[in-house]
């Protein structure tokens, strides 16, 4: 009896400290996915609120030969950039040029081991050079390379449209080892094989890597992780990019006539964004295109840009491009900030509007669905009806005549937002006896609707086909019998998005 008495209490104590331990990993797992989330927030925080370039994201900070390693900053690249660049601890400082100007991630970012978390990120999301080689981020962006892919603790495959993966790599395992200055990525992040497959989230050699959620009680695995999809950050960014908008249409009213009684938000504009007489609903009145050129290989235009075309005149052809940018034979032709190359010739157009070539040639501006046909060119740019040719210094613009205000668009738009054609993306409806209402808020004399990606995988919007866009269609954009029935009455604020829904409804005023 004693001898059972003995083992009984030896079986308890072996429970009690089984559960003990157990719990205590459950608490730590907690902690650590705590911390997770808050980076996770920090970062997309950090991304939206850029000053320059809302949407971008930082390069990892690496272990590098030639420089101070997990030094908490994030190390560029603007030569020779390979996938194994985008791994590396998730930078927690600024000061990185690549992304000038940037400020610190403003978090911990540690995990309960007190290990710092490490981050990949999406070629799709960064600059590798300068403003050039600034991606063109909206909710259509343009993905040049395959999203990162994370896969659950089974292996099932979770996301395929991954920006950014943020690991906490728990304590070290049998084999790491991470003393000295130059530990590799082995010595913190895990593999494991799942069904014969093996998972690693220690490597990154092609575009769509692989990553695994983790979770699992495998004793050669503790990665923990968190991910922002690509449709996470731009439903952020359409919040940023609306907040800008409604800003300008306040300032307009504002400006727009010294006695407030008579104040008023500007007419809307048609899809090419300009103003029509007395329109109360449409999208964001803005200046149109223009350009001056200083000579033919170097013009500045204000945007938004439709497509701008620089021609060799030569006999080589382009084999290079970068962001907004692509080529055919000798003609490359953009449409927002990116380049093309042939041999050592660059053509390239800045955030800022300037277009350039290092070599001879001419500039061909040939315009889609932004400008009227109604263009005025001058000096060496001739043309019109929606094409200019500028072979030499002059000037063109494409005036809106289909509004008879004395100000017919809106003003000081920030370049990141004309660049990236946010004007595309947002709904604008205006009342002049502030009639509209928003989920049950009435009195409402302005507000905007940010359209989202088009939907165009079944069952569809409301409209109950694929969006196409651009369009005079109302349901192309909105995805609501409340949005798209042109009466007054709008859906709430925090309406939830849905597959099938991604509109998001933005009060202007009061």
């Amino acid at each position: 009896m004693l001898m059972m008495f003995i083992l009984g209490m030896a079986a308890l104590a072996y429970i009690v400290k089984s559960m003990n331990a157990a719990s205590m990993r459950t608490e730590q797992d907690v902690k650590t996915m705590v911390a997770l989330g808050e980076a996770k927030g920090a970062l997309i925080a950090w991304s939206v609120a850029h000053k320059n370039w809302p949407g971008i994201m930082p390069f990892p900070d690496r272990l590098e030969t030639t420089s101070p390693n997990y030094d908490g900053k994030s190390d560029c690249v603007t030569n020779g950039l390979n996938n194994s660049h985008l791994i590396g601890k998730l930078p927690l400082f600024g000061d990185a040029p690549c992304v000038s100007p940037q400020d610190g991630l403003g978090v911990k970012a540690v995990d309960s081991s007190g290990e710092r978390f490490w981050y990949a990120v999406s070629k799709n999301l960064i600059r590798t050079s300068g403003s050039d080689s600034t991606p063109i981020i909206n909710p259509s962006i343009i993905d040049t390379k395959p999203w990162l892919r994370v896969f659950d603790a089974n292996g099932n495959l979770i996301s395929n449209r991954v920006a950014v993966v943020i690991i906490a790599p728990g304590q070290p395992l049998a084999g790491q080892n991470r003393s000295g200055a130059t530990p590799p990525v082995g010595a913190f992040l895990d593999e494991i094989v799942i069904g014969g497959a093996t998972y690693s989230n220690r490597d990154y050699d092609q575009d769509n890597e692989d990553f695994i959620m983790g979770g699992t009680t495998n004793p050669t695995f503790n990665d923990r992780l968190v991910y922002i999809t690509i449709d996470e950050l731009t439903y952020a960014l359409e919040k940023r990019a609306s907040q800008e908008a409604g800003q300008k249409l306040r300032d307009y009213y504002l400006a727009s006539n010294v006695d407030p009684a008579n104040r008023s938000y500007p007419y809307a504009a048609d899809v090419n964004n300009a103003c029509v007489e007395n329109a109360n609903f449409g999208f964001l009145p803005i200046q149109p295109s223009m350009a001056t050129c200083t000579s033919a290989q170097a013009c500045t235009l204000s945007f938004p840009m439709t497509q701008v075309k620089f021609t060799l005149d030569m006999a080589e052809n382009y084999d290079a491009k970068s962001g907004a940018c692509t080529y055919a034979g000798n003609a490359c032709t953009c449409w927002g900030v990116g380049s093309c190359t042939a041999s050592s010739i660059t053509f390239s157009c800045t955030v800022g509007g300037s277009c350039t070539s290092t070599s001879s040639g001419h500039f061909t501006f040939t315009y889609t669905s932004k400008l009227s046909s109604n263009t005025d060119a001058n000096g060496s740019c001739l043309g019109g009806n929606g094409t200019v040719t500028c072979t030499g210094a002059g000037t063109f613009v494409s005036p809106v005549t289909n509004c008879t205000s004395t100000k017919k668009w809106i003003e000081n738009l920030p370049l990141w937002f004309l660049a990236n054609r946010w004007q595309d993306y947002i709904y604008y409806t205006r009342s002049p006896t502030s009639s509209l209402e928003s989920g049950g808020r009435t009195g409402v004399s302005a507000l905007l609707v940010s359209a989202g990606a088009p939907i165009v995988d079944a069952p569809f919007s409301f409209k109950g086909s694929p969006q196409s866009r651009p369009s005079n269609n109302i349901a192309d954009y909105l995805d609501s019998a409340e949005n798209t029935d042109g009466d007054s009455v709008f859906d709430a604020t925090n309406k939830q998005k849905t597959h099938i829904y991604n509109d998001q409804v933005f009060i202007v005023a009061p």
